[in-house]
């Protein structure tokens, strides 16, 4: 059908495949590629890159024994198992090492890609954590120790997984004379998780820019390629972008009153000022992004140093328990973070300094935070915002969220822009070089602070 439909040549491509393809396009060869996708069958898979090429090592079998536990173990926290990975990183905040050596002989290599689960020892451990199970499905409970119970269960339990795949790269690594072990597929989408494992493993670690199964489209895409070389995904921002003409006409349509700032250090002097104060600015700016993560062209931005900033973003935009990423340059990056880390697609957390801790606060979770590092070339406008601000405030990062509603994708158009913001606690929006806001005095003034 699809060759009766265009005249153009139909490469089939596995999910594997697509997942290896948007892997080799961030890693450097020799490496072992990792592709681990609960959310699909036979989509999980170990690849060698060489600079001839991929070679398919084999498929990794037992994903579904490993998601029925997770989904277990979840559903025993009082989570919601639709999305166990996600929800037990939820839970995981803050969680203690008490029982990562028992997960950890729990989860195990039966055979060298088979993927084995002792249930029974598994059942000993929920168990053993707590008497009455059902005070562990109560994610309000005022016991301490119930809490502690719950985090510690659930970060055992992905530390386990973790430890599983660096046995496994580390194994690869050695058979195939490997330098560089990348992962891609959803179990990969929590910067926490990802931040483990590169604790673990021995070698440099590369997570793909998009894991979660919309990203298979990236891979698909490079699949006509008769070589991926590194850097073929240079960025993500590959979506629509719109003129000042086109978001003028928009403004104009809407019958809104803004400010249009041809001078574009004014402009974001004016920006730096309203986060310094505690607003929160929606920004549109260039292409959107490809993919669930704000990067640098649709984002919800706050300072993390104000007081009443995570109050202001979970509570009045209906964030509620959403992870509050910082974005930052990469030179704030090396400043801030121990070890600085860099995050170019918002896959890794790091812990922040102690110099910086105060500035971070409202982003901090357990002295860590979810990273997105940018330079120039991947999101000048962005990036001009943060260094302005850094020189101005001492604030190495800015809290970065998608601009969307609750439950929604994020704005694509300048319409979708105008409708998250005004229907919402969001203060200023920043399209291109118009300003808006909903405060009219504060929008016509000019600040030169």
């Amino acid at each position: 059908m699809a060759r009766a439909c265009c005249d153009v040549p139909v490469i089939p491509v596995s999910a594997a495949h697509a997942h290896a393809n948007q892997l080799a396009a961030v890693s450097a060869a020799p490496a072992i590629l990792v592709a681990i996708e609960p959310q699909l069958d036979s989509a999980s898979a170990v690849f060698l890159l060489r600079d001839e090429g991929l070679t398919n090592i084999g498929t990794i079998t037992g994903v579904d024994r490993l998601s029925r536990a997770a989904t277990a173990l979840a559903t025993a926290l009082g989570c919601d198992a639709d999305d166990p990975y996600s929800a037990l990183d939820d839970v995981a905040r803050g969680g203690s090492g008490e029982f990562a050596s028992a997960m950890d002989s729990v989860v195990g290599w039966a055979r060298p890609l088979d993927l084995c689960v002792d249930e029974a020892a598994f059942e000993q451990i929920l168990h053993g954590a707590c008497d009455d199970l059902d005070a562990l499905r109560d994610a309000a409970s005022p016991n301490i120790v119930v809490q502690e119970h719950r985090r510690s269960l659930a970060r055992g339990f992905l530390l386990a997984l973790v430890n599983r795949v660096a046995d496994l790269a580390h194994r690869l690594c050695d058979d195939h004379g490997a330098e560089q072990v990348a992962c891609g597929g959803s179990l990969f989408s929590s910067p926490h998780v990802n931040a483990d494992l590169r604790a673990a493993l021995r070698a440099p670690l590369r997570i793909a820019p998009v894991p979660e199964p919309v990203g298979l489209s990236l891979g698909g895409a490079l699949a006509g390629a008769r070589s991926i070389q590194r850097g073929a995904i240079a960025t993500l921002a590959l979506g629509p972008q719109y003129s000042e003409t086109e978001i003028k006409a928009v403004l104009d349509n809407c019958r809104l009153d803004y400010v249009y700032e041809p001078d574009w250090q004014r402009l974001l002097l004016r920006v730096s000022s309203l986060l310094a104060g505690g607003k929160t600015i929606a920004w549109f700016q260039g292409p959107a992004d490809f993919g669930p993560r704000a990067l640098t062209g649709r984002c919800i931005l706050c300072d993390p140093s104000n007081r009443y900033a995570r109050e202001n973003l979970t509570v009045y935009l209906g964030r509620s328990g959403t992870r509050l990423p910082i974005t930052m340059s990469d030179a704030a990056a090396q400043d801030c973070l121990c070890p600085a880390v860099t995050s170019p697609y918002m896959l890794l957390a790091a812990t922040v300094g102690d110099k910086s801790r105060a500035t971070m606060r409202a982003a901090l979770d357990d002295c860590s935070m979810t990273v997105h590092t940018v330079d120039r070339d991947r999101g000048a406008a962005l990036f001009d915002l943060l260094e302005l601000h850094r020189t101005r405030t001492g604030v190495a990062g800015l809290i970065n969220l998608p601009l969307a509603a609750p439950g929604e994708a994020a704005a694509c158009t300048p319409r979708d822009a105008v409708r998250v913001a005004y229907s919402s606690a969001i203060d200023a929006l920043v399209l291109g070089r118009f300003l808006l806001m909903k405060d009219h005095w504060l929008l016509r003034f000019d600040a030169q602070s």
